[in-house]
């Protein structure tokens, strides 16, 4: 998506990323949708298919997928001053996983230099991920209602725009990538 907004220097256009999250891991949300589909049919006593979400959809060949996900790297590039780590740690990680499919697919040249791709990439979504590790663990922990009040006073609406968190599923946390601090229930860093 693009967006003109006022900022800093006048009117700015922004590229940005409105895909839902479940679009990065599009085999895992399947699986997922699926089992939600089956258990709300079972609830209501209906049969179903095994595959009800996932079974009608059809994979997008590795070359076309590559070229999606450089569309990707550059909205979180646009979107992102410092795009957090993790974000561009997932793009190499499918990237990498695509490429092998390419290689897999392919002979000779292309095979070896998709293979010597994916190994370029799998090193760097080690270090993405070795960024956001530590940079999670010292980042400081705040209150949702904290946060909101630091978030304002860094971040006025009319020069960024609200700000993005990201889910940490097994502590129950938000990320602001703006701020680079958890928002949790915690007062103490982490």
């Amino acid at each position: 998506m693009t967006d003109e907004i006022y900022g800093i220097g006048g009117l700015q256009t922004r590229t940005y990323n409105r895909m839902p999250a479940g679009t990065a891991t599009p085999d895992e949300t399947a699986a997922y949708l699926d089992k939600w589909a089956i258990a709300h049919a079972q609830a209501d006593g209906r049969d179903i298919e095994e595959r009800p979400v996932s079974g009608g959809l059809v994979r997008m060949d590795a070359l076309t997928e590559l070229l999606t996900l450089h569309n990707r790297t550059a909205a979180v590039l646009d979107e992102f001053a410092a795009p957090p780590p993790h974000l561009l740690a997932e793009i190499y990680e499918r990237e990498a996983v695509l490429l092998d499919r390419v290689a897999a697919g392919g002979s000779g040249r292309s095979a070896r230099d998709a293979k010597k791709r994916a190994a370029e990439a799998r090193e760097r979504a080690a270090t993405h991920r070795a960024q956001d590790a530590h940079t999670k663990s010292i980042a400081e922990t705040q209150t949702p209602d904290q946060h909101a009040i630091e978030h304002e006073r860094r971040w006025p609406k009319e020069i960024w725009g609200p700000y993005r968190v990201f889910p940490d599923l097994a502590t129950a946390r938000d990320w602001c990538a703006h701020c680079n601090v958890w928002i949790g229930t915690e007062t103490s860093r982490s």
